[in-house]
Order: structure tokens, then sequence, then C-alpha cells
């Protein structure tokens, strides 16, 4: 995957009958699309056919609200891959044969998302206090400290 930022597995089984949850530290992962085969598209992700390794696209997703995720499942095995934008190339060479040598047929490739919790911000007042309280810090200290010098 060459748009991942992370990767996990392989794992033993089928994605589709394991909890995801707690996968990149996320829990709450809602399957979004997926391709049987090694060729299809299913709600915005295109995958080309090339039966171990070929090119993806997903279009119609916002990466700044969701974390995303894109399984890729053959023989025996699965991995998971965070992705951190859409598209380029997929292989299968992080998942596992039955005889556990890399790189089999691909049975599915399917993509999750979780909507990203968003950080809180400060507010202004907030950082204008702290500021003000740091600055009349500071001016008290270097006070005090020409008292004692003077």
């Amino acid at each position: 995957m060459d748009v991942s930022i992370a990767c996990e597995g392989a794992f033993a089984g089928n994605n589709e009958n394991q909890d995801l949850s707690g996968l990149f530290n996320v829990s709450n992962w809602t399957q979004y699309a997926k391709v049987d085969g090694d060729s299809g598209t299913s709600n915005g992700l295109t995958v080309n056919g090339g039966g171990t390794s070929s090119t993806w696209s997903l279009t119609g997703i916002d990466f700044n609200s969701f974390d995303i995720m894109a399984i890729l499942k053959g023989g025996p095995t699965f991995s998971a891959y965070l992705l951190d934008s859409a598209g380029l190339n997929w292989n299968t060479d992080g998942i596992l044969k039955g005889n556990y040598k890399p790189g089999p047929g691909l049975s599915h490739f399917t993509i999750y998302t979780s909507a990203k919790t968003p950080q809180p911000v400060p507010e202004p007042l907030t950082i204008l206090g702290t500021g003000l309280a740091l600055g009349l810090g500071g001016l008290f200290k270097s006070k005090q400290k020409q008292k004692l010098e003077g």
C-alpha cells in the first residue's frame, strides 16, 4: 500500500468475522466498501485486477473527517493498512498463503471508516488568560530579582 501510514497483521482468518476494534487504536470501524476478488467497484472503491498486485482508488471520502483503513484478504490471513490518502498500488506481500509464504491471490479488498474525534480547541480567553498569567509571573520574578540585587 503506497499510501498507508501504518500496517497491522497478518492476522489468521477472515476480517469479516472478527472484531476489528482496537486496530490502529480505533474502536468503532464500520465497513464502507468491499470488492470481492482482485477487481471491481463498490461505493467509490475501484480495485484493478492483477491477482497479487495492481492499482486501486477511492473517491467520495473526506480523509480529514474519517480514519480510513484498507484490509487485504488472501489465503488464510489478512492485513490492515491505515491510510492517509487514496489510490496507487496494492500487493499481497503483507498477507500469507496456506504455506505461510507471502503473496496469495487477493480474496477481497475492504475499506473501513471511523469518524475522527474532533480535537478540542482552547477558547481565546483561556489562551489570553494563560499568556497574561505567564507574562505577569515573569514581570514579578524580574522585579523580585531587581530588589534582591539592588
